[in-house]
């Protein structure tokens, strides 16, 4: 790994303000210089670097977010990003490795895109004390989000595993390590070090948060029956307050947290390690750290029998009641003589950089793969232009051999895929004003619509989950129709649970090549479209275009029958796709068979390379055209307005409705969208077209022309002094 930065969880100023302000035993003030430390970069060594974000805002009251939506209100994003700039960190060549409390996780994968997701499962938080059922279902829902988006995921005891398998069923088993390389130094400036280096007496020790999980009556009996010891514990009391009554006990000594790289030089002067843990469904879902830490210090080790912990070492006692506890203890004070031999045999055989050297060589690979395109040589290409999601002004450059799924923005990573399909959504609901997703999820137009995505990842989610008439799925076949969130549900795209006619606009991207009967789901698509709905669409498929559709498996029976060798996509989720279909131009006349008039689209970009790649907008078709003005160019006003399938050139005897031009340009995301004569785009085509063919004009005394453009001085030209243009001050 070139860098390494290492994030700490986002807080807010009000918090660190709270940490502060503790006393006593707990990590607050710890945790409040620390973070300032590593904002700051004061504890960045070589090319491993650490940073926070610090919320300031007068909103952010607790030290959690809580939820995507908050960090991108308090500029978490974008402190991320600037992070990464400063240190000279591109996201897309980048893994990016995620503690799984982390609620964040899904909109930072969603915005900037790694090469590579690891989820890194400690402990299940699940099983924590003081958990409400409302957090356990938060976490719950946060565990199975971030590993259906992870490549790869790790967990340090079994129980974990099995928890987390029905998520990820892949789960490598990566227990804690030990430290092969630790030093015991401690601060020479220390008075606390210096007043515990100077106790005589035999020192009984426990490193670790002293959560409640100890066993305080255990802990007690220790403390009574071996008088003449020192019990040092080492580690916060903030979340087990009670345990402060083991005070009362002259031998027994509370000394708070001390840092990591100190530590060793406290537990190097232990006579004899403690692991007294209560056997709770919290210690069965964890893999206690302090034990490989104690056998680094070379430390005979006394435990309770929990689980998860390693038997196989001759220095560990286990104990399975309090009384077999401290007959242990005795005799581990009596001959703390440990076998030096095999302690580093085991340290070694255990150490951190054994344990991960494996896992990290596969992560590296992934991402190798990733960002070099599996060694397959491209022609560099790049084009300038805005990001029709965020609208950003950039130049976008070609990273891998998949057309479609490279030239990223560089600010919210939608890929040139993702950014047509943005285009096209624009084209079809925006106004002329509208340059970006981001400016149309703000019209009030928009907001009204009833939008259904299925699918979990992709940069459309985060902009349109906020709007009421916004539906995902995803296909889960034991519990197709539940809801599980306002947001999401599952559903089976062969037979969808929503009434007829629900949606104005469903959006799919590279989908229905991954489902079984695609055109079952096209039909369902259409019944659940409302008339003159669209369907915004990618599958693969970028020029040229193969004239007919292939199936790649038989499913006429229930089982499938490969017709040529299988092939996979991943399918966001850590696991593979099978692909059962690669589509053709045929698809065309097969969507308008069913009722969906489709167009090809194309990027309308300067490079002819991206301008390759192809998405798909499909209507279901309207009841034959009555008088009037027709909702869209599918209504057979193609010749007239310009807009035909494919962005093919105009009808030969095309005309402009306004000056009577004969040649259309390039206008945005439309290749003939512009009369290259006075400048009219569709919408001024139509709506002129629609005012001559009813003589709307004639005969009228005076006109009111609301917010006019540059198209004014032909009604001005037309009508004279009888045309009044005025702009509307409401936007």
């Amino acid at each position: 790994m070139r860098k390494v930065l290492i994030f700490d969880e986002p807080i807010s100023e009000a918090m660190l303000r709270t940490l502060r302000s503790q006393v006593g035993f707990t990590h607050g003030r710890m945790i409040y210089c620390k973070t300032y430390e590593k904002h700051f970069g004061l504890l960045d060594s070589g090319n491993i670097h650490y940073d926070v974000y610090i919320d300031q805002s007068p909103l952010a009251k607790d030290r959690r977010a809580g939820n995507e939506e908050n960090a991108v209100a308090t500029g978490y994003y974008d402190y991320v990003e600037q992070s990464l700039a400063r240190h000279g960190i591109r996201a897309e060549r980048s893994v990016f490795i995620f503690y799984p409390k982390n609620f964040h996780a899904s909109g930072l994968i969603d915005h900037f895109r790694p090469a590579a997701v690891v989820a890194d499962i400690v402990d299940d938080h699940r099983a924590w004390p003081l958990q409400s059922e409302a957090d356990r279902d938060r976490l719950t829902a946060n565990y199975k989000t971030l590993l259906a988006r992870s490549d790869f995921a790790f967990a340090n005891c079994e129980p974990v595993r099995e928890a987390m398998r029905p998520f990820f069923g892949n789960i490598q088993l990566i227990p804690n390590g030990c430290e092969s390389n630790s030093k015991p130094v401690a601060r020479a400036d220390s008075d606390a070090f210096r007043e515990y280096s100077a106790i005589s007496a035999p020192i009984i020790g426990f490193v670790g948060n002293l959560e409640r999980k100890m066993d305080i009556d255990l802990l007690r009996k220790i403390a009574a029956r071996f008088a003449h010891c020192h019990i040092a514990l080492i580690g916060s009391t903030h979340a087990n307050p009670a345990i402060l009554q083991l005070s009362s006990y002259p031998n027994v000594g509370f000394y708070g947290v001390i840092p990591h790289d100190e530590v060793h030089a406290w537990g190097a002067r232990f006579t004899v390690a403690i692991i007294p843990h209560l056997d709770s469904a919290l210690t069965r879902s964890m893999n206690p750290l302090k034990f490989y830490d104690y056998v680094s210090w070379g430390k005979p080790i006394v435990s309770t029998s929990i689980a998860n912990i390693d038997r196989s070492v001759s220095a560990l006692r286990v104990a399975d009641n309090h009384e077999t506890f401290l007959a242990s203890l005795a005799d581990a004070l009596a001959d703390p003589a440990v076998d030096a031999k095999e302690l580093a045999a085991f340290v070694e055989a255990n150490s951190w950089e054994t344990r991960f050297s494996g896992p990290i060589d596969q992560v590296v690979r992934l991402s190798r793969s990733q960002t070099d395109d599996h060694g397959m040589a491209f022609e560099p290409d790049c084009y300038s232009g805005a990001c029709a999601v965020c609208g950003l002004v950039q130049t976008f450059v070609r990273k891998s051999r998949a057309i479609r799924e490279t030239y990223n923005c560089a600010s919210c990573r939608a890929s040139l895929r993702e950014r047509s399909q943005a285009q096209d959504i624009i084209a079809l609901f925006g106004t002329g004003q509208t340059r970006s997703l981001v400016d149309l999820v703000k019209d009030p137009g928009f907001r009204q619509l009833r939008i259904y995505e299925p699918g979990t990842s992709g940069p459309f989610r985060r902009l349109l989950r906020d709007i009421p008439g916004y539906q995902q799925s995803d296909y889960c076949p034991a519990s197709e129709g539940l809801q599980t969130t306002s947001k999401m549900r599952h559903e089976d795209l062969h037979a969808l649970s929503f009434e007829d006619e629900r949606f104005d606009l469903v959006i799919t991207s590279d989908i229905f090549e991954h489902v079984r009967r695609p055109m079952t789901a096209f039909a369902e698509i259409r019944r659940v479209l409302r008339k003159g709905g669209w369907h915004v669409f990618t599958v693969p498929m970028q020029d040229p275009i193969p004239a007919r559709s292939v199936a790649r498996v038989d499913t006429s029976g229930e089982a499938d029958v490969y017709l040529v060798p299988p092939h996979y996509h991943g399918d966001g989720k850590g696991g593979k796709s099978l692909v059962y279909t690669d589509f053709g131009q045929d698809l065309i006349s097969d969507l308008e068979a069913i009722g969906l008039r489709t167009q090809l689209r194309y990027p309308a970009s300067s490079s002819p390379t991206a301008n390759q790649a192809v998405t798909l907008i499909s209507c279901r078709v309207m009841p034959s055209p009555t008088k009037g003005a027709p909702r869209s160019t599918m209504n057979g006003l193609d010749h007239i307005t310009g807009m035909e399938v494919g962005g093919t050139p105009p009808h030969a005897d095309f005309r402009c409705p306004v000056c009577n031009g004969a040649e259309l340009k390039v206008f945005r995301t439309r290749q003939f969208g512009q009369c290259a004569d006075c400048g009219a785009l569709e919408r001024h085509r139509l709506a002129w077209l629609y005012i001559e063919q009813h003589a709307l004009l004639a005969g009228c005394p005076r006109t009111l022309h609301v917010a006019p453009d540059g198209r004014s001085y032909h009604l001005l030209k037309t009508l004279g002094d009888s045309v009044h243009p005025c702009r509307s001050q409401r936007r």
